[in-house]
């Protein structure tokens, strides 16, 4: 009587099959939680920072990442997130692109960003420096705000009608114009930059008695 080889049965080489899967799938399971996991250790970029985060110093680097506001190379405070008007954000001193920030180390109060009409500034007369404050005796009334106004516009040649004058405040009650700039940084160098325009300038009355 001659023996046949045996042959697998049909549940054996199913199950065969069904293993081989189940490797298959855990294999690929790893690699996207690899993936994963690379994907949540990426620094995020500067210009995906929201308002409250820190981010690193812009200057001198192309490359400019969101950081712990505790850490050391933490440089400015986000203000306001990528396409917010900067001038109406309080306490923006500085721009990174389309950002707002204020240094880690400076003081809200010397931004003008924000002021509006009404309020009122001091303005040190040894420095020239302004800073908004309570409508007190010494300070100057702020009777209209303008912004993205040209050097050529104020009026500097004798004669000439400036920007406020343009904007149709009360000639009887102006005096005065103060101009005032954010601090400029683009990521393509790093470096400081000056507008050729003036981010706000500050129709402004006498002083208060």
């Amino acid at each position: 009587m001659s023996t046949q080889p045996l042959q697998p049965s049909a549940p054996q080489r199913k199950h065969g099959r069904v293993l081989a899967i189940v490797i298959a799938v855990a294999a690929i399971a790893v690699v996207g939680i690899v993936i994963g996991v690379s994907a949540l250790n990426r620094p995020t970029p500067a210009s995906q920072a929201a308002a409250g985060q820190c981010i690193q110093d812009p200057a001198g680097s192309s490359s400019v990442y969101v950081t712990d506001c505790d850490a050391k190379d933490a440089a400015y405070k986000v203000t306001a997130s990528g396409g917010t008007d900067c001038t109406t954000v309080s306490g923006t001193t500085t721009t990174y692109e389309d950002l707002c920030m204020i240094g880690l180390d400076e003081d809200p109060s010397i931004s003008l960003a924000g002021v509006q009409e009404g309020d009122c500034l001091s303005i040190d007369t040894s420095t020239e420096e302004a800073t908004t404050t309570e409508c007190t005796a010494g300070t100057y009334p702020v009777l209209k705000v303008l912004t993205d106004v040209d050097d050529t516009d104020l009026g500097l040649l004798a004669g000439n009608e400036d920007a406020c004058q343009a904007a149709g405040v009360d000639n009887d009650a102006y005096t005065s114009w103060y101009k005032w700039n954010f601090d400029y940084f683009r990521s393509d160098s790093g470096i400081d930059l000056t507008a050729n325009t003036n981010d706000l300038v500050f129709c402004l009355g006498d002083p208060q008695p």
